[in-house]
């Protein structure tokens, strides 16, 4: 069981006080000299993204090959597709920086700070990628199914 003991009485006791670790001031990180980019990732992030998509709905699309469908994959494919242009066409849009860009193997080498603390790139295109992974998995799973048991 713990009992509260105000600060004062724990440091008469000869005990050793440590510093909040909110209130430590944390040592200066130099930071590379270079360009940021529009989103702050990598834009190869940004294309496995949209081919995960574009995968999924090929094999949706294989799936279930019927000339009834074709209507709705085309919205699909033009949904999907302009859920991916907008965001690459404000960032052609956006001034590009000065200096160079950081490189695929520089992201995948330095750390990015998340919620759950520091990680690196390759942990962070994980955490990016695990849903449209899953997601394609499904689709391969459909088409699977509905070739091999389906009809």
């Amino acid at each position: 069981m713990s009992r509260y003991q105000p600060i004062a009485d724990i440091a008469r006791q000869s005990a050793r006080v440590v510093p909040n670790q909110q209130e430590a001031v944390a040592a200066p990180q130099a930071t590379p000299q270079r360009g940021q980019r529009a989103w702050e990732l990598h834009p190869a992030i940004h294309i496995m993204f949209a081919s995960s998509f574009g995968l999924f709905l090929l094999l949706l699309a294989s799936a279930a090959a019927d000339p009834g469908l074709v209507l709705p994959m085309a919205i699909c494919a033009v949904t999907i597709g302009m859920f991916f242009a907008v965001p690459a066409f404000i960032g052609q849009t956006i001034a590009k920086p000065e200096g160079r860009l950081q490189s695929w193997k520089e992201f995948l080498r330095e750390p990015f700070d998340t919620l759950t603390g520091p990680l690196g790139g390759k942990a962070v295109m994980a955490q990016i990628l695990t849903l449209p992974a899953v997601i394609v998995a499904w689709a391969l799973f459909v088409n699977l199914y509905w070739h091999l048991l389906g009809q």
